[in-house]
C-alpha cells in the first residue's frame, strides 16, 4: 500500500518551502560544478534511492487549514511526487537507506526542515551547508548525524567547535618528526629503558596531550600526532558507525620549548639543535578531498572571531563562490573547488540558543547570511509520542499509522507486517522487545 496522496494543502506548503530553498541558493554557480550522470556516480561505488513517490513516500507536517488550535496547526501528509522525486546517491545499499530513511524519521516538528535537508543532499544542488540552532536536546545533532549515516557507510565526520580555534580546522601546525627523528627515537627508547629523568618524564606528559600513550606495554609519546587531528570510528549499541575527530590538545610551539629543556637535562643538545616544525592540512581540507559529510558541532561555541577564517570557504560551500583559496604558514595553501568536489560532500554545522550560556556567541551578519541558520522549534506533544514510539518499537510507528490511517484502520494486519519490514529493513538485528510491541 501507499500514503495517500498530497493534498493542495501540503503541495502548497512544498512550494513555500521551495522558495525558502531558492532563496538559500541565490549565488548558484551557472552549472559551473562538476555534473555526473548516473553511471559515473555507480562506477564510484554509489547507489541510487528514490523517494517521494508512490510506493515510497515522505511524511511530511504540513499545515492544517481545518486547524482550530495550536495542537492541531500542522498535520501529517506525505509527498509522492513521482516528476520529481528525491534522489539520494548513497554509498550504502540502497535496502539500508531505505530503512534508515524511515526508521530514523525526526520529530514530526522537524519534519519540513528534514525535508529540506533532504533536498540538499541532492548531488545537483549546489549548495552543500546547512546550519540548525535550537536547545539541547532539540535533535539537531541527530539529524547531522542522520545526513552522514544516510551517505556513508562510516557516517559522519563530527568535530566538537566548543572554545576551539576554527583557524585549525583549515591548516595544523605539527612537528616535523621527519626532518630529525633521532631526537624522538632516543626519548622513546629512554622511556622504555625507564632511563629519562622523572622531571623529563613529567614535563613531557603534561604538554603533548594524548601523544602520550603506551606501545607494547611501554611509555611512548606519538610524536607525530603531536598539534594534529585524528579520526577515530565509534559503533554505537545498533552497529552504526560515526567518525569522531581527536584533538590531540597540545600546542607545538610549548612542546618544543620543553623538548628544548629535557635535551639539557638528558644530554641531548645535540639532538635538538634542529627541531623544525611545519603546516599541514587541517581536517576541512581533508574531508572536501574524502568527500565525506563534516558535521561542525557546537559551532556557534567556537573561540569567538575565529570563525572569520571560514567566511571565503562557506562561500564555497553555499555555492555562492566557485573557489576560494585559503593559507596557512610555510606557503601552505589549499584551493576549495566546486569543480572538484565530491558528489557526498556535505557540511552540516548545529549550534544553541543564546539563551544557552555565556560559551554561546553570535556569530557575525556575514556568517549568518552565508550559512542561514534554521531555528529548531520547542517540541510538542506529538514530538514526545514520535520519541516514545522509536524507543520501544525503534521506528516512528505514529508517523507511519497516522499517514495514512484510513487504510490501516481497515486493515490492522496489513499494518503490523509493514512495520515488521520496515524496522528490518536493509538486514537489521531487531530486537525481540521491538517485535513484540510492533505486535
Amino acid at each position: 500500500g501507499v500514503l495517500r496522496p498530497i493534498v493542495p494543502s501540503a503541495l502548497l506548503y512544498l512550494n513555500i518551502l521551495d522558495l525558502w530553498t531558492k532563496r538559500k541558493e541565490t549565488h548558484v554557480l551557472n552549472g559551473s560544478q562538476r555534473k555526473w550522470s548516473d553511471a559515473e556516480l555507480i562506477d564510484l561505488g554509489f547507489h541510487k534511492c528514490v523517494i517521494g513517490i508512490p510506493g515510497r513516500p515522505l511524511p511530511i507536517m504540513v499545515p492544517n487549514p481545518q486547524a482550530t488550535s495550536q495542537k492541531d496547526a500542522y498535520r501529517l501528509e506525505a509527498i509522492e511526487d513521482e516528476h520529481h522525486p528525491i534522489i539520494i546517491w548513497s554509498k550504502r545499499p540502497y535496502a539500508e537507506v531505505m530503512g534508515m530513511l524511515y526508521r530514523l524519521l525526526p520529530t514530526p516538528s522537524m519534519l519540513p526542515l528534514y525535508y529540506e535537508t533532504l533536498q540538499l543532499l541532492q548531488v545537483e544542488n549546489e549548495r552543500r551547508i546547512q546550519f540548525y540552532i535550537g536547545k539541547h536536546g532539540s535533535g539537531k545533532s541527530f539529524l547531522g548525524r542522520l545526513v552522514g549515516d544516510l551517505l556513508d557507510p562510516e557516517g559522519p565526520i563530527t568535530i566538537n567547535c566548543a572554545d576551539r580555534d576554527l583557524n585549525e580546522l583549515l591548516f595544523e601546525t605539527v612537528l616535523d618528526v621527519g626532518a630529525n627523528p633521532d631526537l624522538y627515537s632516543k626519548i622513546n627508547d629512554r622511556l622504555k629503558a625507564g632511563t629519562l629523568n622523572q622531571a623529563s618524564v613529567n614535563a613531557i606528559k603534561d604538554v603533548v596531550g594524548n601523544a602520550y600513550t603506551e606501545k607494547d606495554g611501554f611509555p611512548y609519546v606519538n610524536f607525530e600526532r603531536v598539534g594534529a587531528t585524528s579520526l577515530q570510528g565509534v559503533e554505537d549499541e545498533d552497529g552504526m558507525v560515526h567518525t569522531e575527530a581527536i584533538f590531540n590538545g597540545a600546542k607545538t610551539s610549548e612542546v618544543v620549548d620543553v623538548l628544548l629543556q629535557v635535551s639539557q637535562i638528558e644530554g641531548l643538545g645535540k639532538e635538538a639543535s634542529f627541531m623544525p616544525i611545519k603546516t599541514q592540512l587541517g581536517l576541512i581540507p581533508r574531508v572536501w578531498q574524502d568527500g565525506r559529510v563534516v558535521h561542525l558541532e557546537e559551532y556557534n561555541k567556537c573561540k569567538e572571531g575565529s570563525d572569520t577564517c571560514l567566511h571565503p570557504v562557506l562561500q564555497v560551500f553555499n555555492g555562492e563562490n566557485m573557489k576560494c583559496r585559503v593559507y596557512g604558514s610555510g606557503g601552505m595553501n589549499f584551493s576549495f573547488d566546486n569543480r572538484e568536489r565530491g558528489p557526498a560532500f556535505f557540511c552540516y554545522l548545529d549550534g544553541n540558543m543564546q539563551a544557552d550560556g555565556v560559551a554561546t556567541h553570535t556569530l557575525s551578519a556575514s556568517a549568518n547570511d552565508r550559512i542561514l541558520p534554521n531555528i529548531i522549534q520547542d517540541m510538542i506533544q506529538d514530538d514526545w509520542q514520535h520519541r516514545w514510539c522509536q524507543m520501544l518499537t525503534g521506528m516512528p510507528i505514529k508517523i507511519l499509522y497516522e499517514s495514512k490511517r484510513d487504510q490501516w484502520e481497515a486493515d490492522p494486519e496489513s499494518f503490523t507486517k509493514f512495520c515488521h519490514m520496515i524496522r528490518g529493513l536493509g538486514g537489521v538485528s531487531v530486537p525481540d522487545a521491538h517485535r513484540h510491541y510492533i505486535d
